[in-house]
């Protein structure tokens, strides 16, 4: 199956609803999005000034149009209906391209039935070594905090980054034919369990039939996850989410305590330097075991310059 190229997604992005994603062939009146820029923002809460031409249809269709008109005769400030969210086209997976697609086609989606026979229908473990095998490296490790996140690329929001499972930043993330990203700990750890009879994704209850319905994140995830700038817990600089394994602090280094010097480094120590309070505590202790174990008579101490005496009592 061939992918979209960037010219099929522009050609289907002129077939869509900006609002609703309908499919505009259906409609006999269509609007441009610029020229009602003001009621889209207050009803949608959507400012299409600042859409992208790449990314965004530039129409949207009469229903949407009709419901903002009835909102503003019953004099509401916004509608219950929500815009779906576009994406950046990706060669290896598109949902815009795969929504015209399906809009294209007409009539009712039909529901996925899995096979009846378990045998043919792919094990936990193969998923296992799969995802495995697929998974990028880490960048950060696991368990980075979304608080720590001090900015994100533009166009891209912090929920767009976190694991549904976990709640930590996408670690080595994966993504399964419905569309959800994960980390691959989590995936992982989901088939695992060993309560399911047929492997399923971890966050709703799509069937997992064979292992190409998990595959990479697309590039585009990839990207902006090496974009993303957090805060260091030491020196409190924003630092790349791909460069907190290498991140050395700013720190002024803090010197360690210096190690006690031994008896025979006390003693071989010139006498012109003045003494410290260990070579001080040294030399008492030495002079108590002498006078100890010599109490009648006189001991003779080298001092590297005259002999020092001290007479018994």
């Amino acid at each position: 199956m061939e992918t979209p190229t960037s010219e099929i997604h522009q050609s289907f992005l002129a077939e869509l609803c900006r609002l609703c994603g309908g499919y505009l062939k259906n409609q006999r009146v269509t609007y441009e999005c610029r020229k009602h820029s003001r009621i889209i923002e207050t009803y949608f809460k959507i400012c299409v000034a600042r859409d992208d031409s790449q990314i965004h249809p530039g129409k949207f269709c009469h229903m949407c149009y009709s419901k903002m008109a009835v909102a503003q005769k019953r004099g509401k400030n916004s509608i219950t209906s929500f815009a779906i969210e576009w994406y950046k086209h990706s060669e290896s997976w598109c949902n815009t391209c795969n929504h015209a697609k399906m809009l294209s086609k007409g009539g009712r989606p039909k529901k996925y039935k899995p096979p009846q026979c378990h045998d043919d229908l792919v094990s936990s473990s193969q998923l296992v070594c799969h995802v495995n095998a697929i998974a990028p490296p880490s960048l950060a490790g696991r368990s980075i905090d979304p608080s720590v996140c001090k900015s994100t690329p533009k166009g891209v929001s912090i929920e767009d980054i976190i694991c549904p499972v976990c709640s930590y930043i996408l670690d080595r993330p994966i993504q399964t034919k419905c569309g959800h990203v994960v980390c691959m700990e989590c995936c992982i750890r989901w088939l695992q369990t060993g309560t399911m009879t047929i492997p399923s994704c971890p966050v709703c209850p799509n069937v997992l039939v064979s292992v190409d319905d998990i595959k990479p994140p697309s590039p585009f995830l990839t990207s902006t996850l090496k974009l993303i700038t957090v805060l260091c817990s030491c020196c409190h600089m924003d630092i790349y989410l791909e460069t907190v394994n290498t991140h050395k602090c700013q720190q002024t280094p803090v010197s360690a305590p210096a190690k006690p010097k031994t008896l025979s480094a006390i003693r071989e120590c010139p006498i012109t330097k003045t003494p410290t309070t260990a070579e001080k505590q040294a030399c008492t202790n030495i002079i108590k075991r002498l006078m100890r174990k010599h109490q009648t008579e006189n001991i003779l101490l080298p001092t590297r310059g005259q002999v020092g005496t001290i007479k018994a009592k």
